[in-house]
């Protein structure tokens, strides 16, 4: 539900927008570059924060849509209802979620772009701020890969139980995707291909590429809770003597 591609596009905004304020600044005086900067950090940070609520709400929006696929894939009826099902009680569970993915390219990219801006405001473009924006990039992107990597299951856990506690979600998402890491890093390689197309048709081939996305990770979430369960009840049955 929270794509790598939609966090590391908030970062390169603000990286973006420090760009900007630097290349309309250009290189300036001591006093007037300090001004000029305090205004740029205080337009960026705001700028950052109000990117990162947008992306929220569009995250727990998706969590609607996944929600009727998810009930698709179960072989019940879809309701529009669903669309709005993450705006019900537990809404404080599916905002936290997604702030928890959003808050790593907030940072980052906050970061990132207040350097690349002061560097240009400055006149100084040294190697040292363009090797440290290049970390920070990497650092981010990695970062966001393992938290997708240990914690991408856990919006479905919350779909299918919505009684689930916060930290209890993140766990169970933690244990189930050990020995599948592997496994959803290559079912992520397989969409490529059709992303591409995607865009390559202007955006149009989303209107079937989401869904089958959305739809086989859904299928992947019910393989490795149905393996985990068959599992744990065969160590059960093992332990009782079944065996």
């Amino acid at each position: 539900a929270f794509s790598l591609l939609e966090n590391v596009t908030l970062a390169a905004a603000l990286t973006f927008m420090g760009l900007s304020w630097g290349y309309f600044g250009g290189a300036v005086s001591y006093d007037s570059a300090s001004a000029a900067i305090q205004r740029m950090g205080v337009s960026i940070f705001a700028y950052a924060l109000f990117a990162m609520a947008i992306s929220i709400v569009v995250s727990v929006l998706l969590m609607g849509y996944v929600r009727a696929c998810f009930r698709i894939c179960r072989g019940e009826r879809g309701d529009i209802k669903d669309l709005f099902f993450p705006f019900g009680k537990h809404i404080g569970k599916f905002i936290g979620l997604a702030g928890m993915f959003q808050i790593i390219p907030f940072l980052f990219g906050l970061v990132a772009g207040f350097s690349q801006a002061v560097s240009m405001v400055t006149g100084d473009v040294s190697w040292f701020l363009m090797a440290f924006s290049a970390i920070i990039w990497f650092v981010e992107i990695v970062a966001i890969f393992f938290m997708s990597l240990n914690y991408g299951m856990a919006a479905f856990i919350f779909i299918e139980d919505p009684e689930t506690p916060f930290l209890q979600a993140l766990a169970e998402s933690r244990r189930i995707m050990k020995g599948n890491r592997l496994r959803v890093i290559w079912l992520g390689l397989t969409f490529l291909g059709m992303i591409f197309l995607a865009y390559a048709s202007c955006g149009i081939g989303f209107l079937w590429v989401t869904p089958y996305m959305v739809c086989t990770s859904i299928y992947f979430y019910f393989d490795i809770t149905n393996a985990r369960e068959v599992d744990r009840k065969e160590q059960e049955d093992w332990n009782r003597g079944y065996f």
